[in-house]
C-alpha cells in the first residue's frame, strides 16, 4: 500500500450480509487477496478493494483490519463482538482449542513440571510479608503471569529502541 488506510471514513463491505460500514482505520498494510486461499474473505474495503477481514474456517478465528471499537455509530460494529463471544463459547463447549496448540494439553498434565508444581511443590503454603498465606500453586501462577508481562514489556522496549 502506498499511503495506507488512515482516518474515520473508510467504507467496508461485509460480504456475508452485504451491509456497508463506515470504519475508522490506521494501518499501512494489506492482506493479499489470493483466490486460491481456503479462508473466506469476510470484509472488503470499497475504496481500493483490499481485504479487511477473514473468517478462518475450522478454527474459532475472526479478523478485521479496522477498529470496530471506534466505529462512527455507537452500535455499528457491536455484532462483531457478539460473534467473537459466540465463537469463544462454542469453542469452550466443543474443545476445538486443543487442535490449535502445538502440543496436546494432556502432555503438560503428565509432564514432570506439572508433577513438580502441582503435586510436590503445590502442597506447601507460603507466608507473605503482610501475614497472608497462599498456596505455592497460586504463587506460581502469579509468578508466571508476572514473567509473561515482564517479557512483553522487554519486547515493547526493544521495539521502541529500533
Amino acid at each position: 500500500m502506498k499511503f495506507g488506510h488512515r482516518g474515520g471514513n473508510q467504507p467496508v463491505k461485509n460480504l456475508e450480509t452485504g451491509q456497508v460500514e463506515i470504519t475508522s482505520q490506521n494501518h499501512g498494510f494489506a492482506v493479499i487477496d489470493d483466490q486460491k486461499q481456503d479462508e473466506p474473505i469476510s470484509f472488503l474495503n470499497l475504496n481500493d478493494h483490499t481485504v479487511e477481514g477473514i473468517l478462518k474456517s475450522g478454527y474459532p478465528l475472526l479478523t478485521v483490519q479496522y477498529h470496530p471499537e471506534s466505529a462512527p455509530g455507537p452500535n455499528d460494529s457491536r455484532y462483531l463482538f457478539q460473534k467473537f463471544y459466540d465463537l469463544v463459547e462454542k469453542t469452550k463447549k466443543v474443545k476445538t482449542y486443543d487442535r490449535i496448540y502445538t502440543t496436546p494439553r494432556q502432555n503438560f498434565r503428565t509432564s514432570r513440571w506439572q508433577r513438580f508444581f502441582h503435586r510436590g511443590f503445590g502442597q506447601r503454603r507460603l507466608e507473605s510479608r503482610n501475614g497472608r498465606s497462599f498456596s505455592s500453586k497460586k504463587f506460581f501462577r502469579h509468578w508466571l503471569w508476572f514473567e509473561l508481562l515482564r517479557d512483553c514489556e522487554k519486547n515493547r522496549a526493544t521495539l521502541k529502541e529500533r
